[in-house]
């Protein structure tokens, strides 16, 4: 089981008498909240949140099971707290059983993702096609599958979606020709029904993945490699594709996320996080003490909050951003009051516009893999809990 890499991580204890663990799960201190989502089957124990709506009410990922004959498959979910972790139907027309969740938009009527294989020595999900669903995740749709030709008539064998607009209506990702390996060949966008839009690469490039797309779609982000090193790429119908200004240094880097107005943009250069805009270029925005490689994975509507996660030598550790200071997440969430019951944040992989509302994976007392929410208060909320964290160099973007 992929839980085994986790086996060791720290479990701390939390003390934070304003907060109390319900018997649902759900852990509450005003207006936080502590939600581990669960699991398809409970007999295998393994989810991971992927995104979020805009507003925070609908979380979409991927969870384990096992089918009749005992083999392990992979199941994208979509989550509310009034329905549960809900796993996706797949597509049989798709020649995949397998499937897993990446965005949604805001209704929660429209969930993008893939369709792909589980590994069964490692358990470790493998996408091999985009896929979409509709009516709330309930009805597959299969018109997007198998590959295809995009809008100058050039054919594709595959493509993935990473994200998606809040109305649902413009899908991004990367194309992908198969043979002899699956591999991304360029960014695309695609409305609707329409046809796939191919976005192009940097000079002197091959490829190109496009992992983020701000709220009316007119800014998309990610990842290209140029004729020296993988670079993070803005793109508009203006400008085309441009590398993001300001890495002197040449270090490789990608984009992750983009803020709703498409101004500010996140991700890893070199080993750090950053942010960017086209006022500051790029801020270093560090990493943890324990070293490592930190990723920038997404950022509120404006900017103002970060999440991401750090890959050190003795596992994951979740974190946050905001006032000008990154801190772990489970450290965060301690000092203002919220009590994890014994779940140890991992991942932090999406954000609300509002910054209030954050999705991962938490290690669970019982050392199981497991998809959560949290709900932190807004700063001024904090200041009543008596929660203040000692951030140094305060600053606003």
């Amino acid at each position: 089981m992929r839980t085994s890499a986790f086996c060791c991580a720290r479990v701390p204890s939390f003390a934070a008498a304003s907060a109390l663990l319900a018997s649902a799960g759900l852990v509450h201190a005003g207006s936080l909240s502590f939600t581990p989502l669960g699991f398809a089957d409970p007999a295998v124990g393994f989810s991971l949140a992927q995104g979020i709506s805009s507003d925070g009410s609908v979380v979409v990922g991927f969870s384990n099971y096992l089918n009749d004959m005992g083999e392990l498959h992979t199941a994208g979910f979509r989550w509310t707290s009034a329905t549960g972790l809900v796993a996706l139907p797949a597509d049989s027309s798709t020649g995949t059983n397998d499937t897993s969740a990446t965005c949604v938009s805001d209704d929660g009527e429209f969930v993008g993702g893939t369709t792909g294989f589980t590994n069964v020595f490692d358990g470790f999900y493998e996408p091999r096609n985009g896929h979409v669903w509709t009516n709330a995740g309930t009805s597959p749709v299969a018109a997007f599958v198998p590959g295809g030709t995009d809008s100058e008539g050039r054919d594709f064998d595959s493509y993935l979606v990473n994200d998606c607009t809040p109305s649902g209506g413009r899908i991004v990702g990367a194309t992908r020709d198969n043979i002899p390996f699956p591999e991304a060949r360029q960014a695309f966008y695609r409305d609707g029904s329409g046809a796939t839009t191919e976005i192009g690469t940097l000079p002197g490039g091959s490829y190109s993945i496009a992992n983020g797309v701000s709220s009316d779609g007119s800014v998309i982000v990610g990842v290209a490699d140029n004729a020296d090193h993988a670079a993070p790429f803005r793109w508009t119908q203006a400008d085309g594709m441009t590398e993001l200004t300001g890495n002197t240094a040449g270090l490789s880097g990608q984009a992750n996320g983009v803020s709703a107005d498409g101004s500010t943009i996140v991700g890893t250069l070199g080993s750090n996080a950053f942010a960017w805009t086209s006022a500051t270029e790029f801020i270093d925005l560090g990493q943890l003490p324990a070293g490592g490689f930190a990723q920038a994975q997404d950022v509120s509507g404006d900017g103002s909050v970060i999440v991401g996660n750090q890959i050190t030598d003795d596992g994951v550790l979740a974190w946050i951003y905001t006032d000008g200071a990154m801190i772990e997440l489970n450290t965060y969430l301690a000092s203002i009051g919220v009590d994890t019951g014994g779940y140890f944040l991992l991942t932090a992989n999406a954000i609300s516009d509002d910054g209030l509302t954050i999705c991962g994976a938490a290690i669970s007392p019982n050392f199981e893999f497991e998809a959560y929410v949290v709900h932190i208060p807004s700063p001024a909320s904090v200041l009543v809990l008596g929660g203040l964290l000692p951030l140094a160099a305060r600053r606003r973007r």
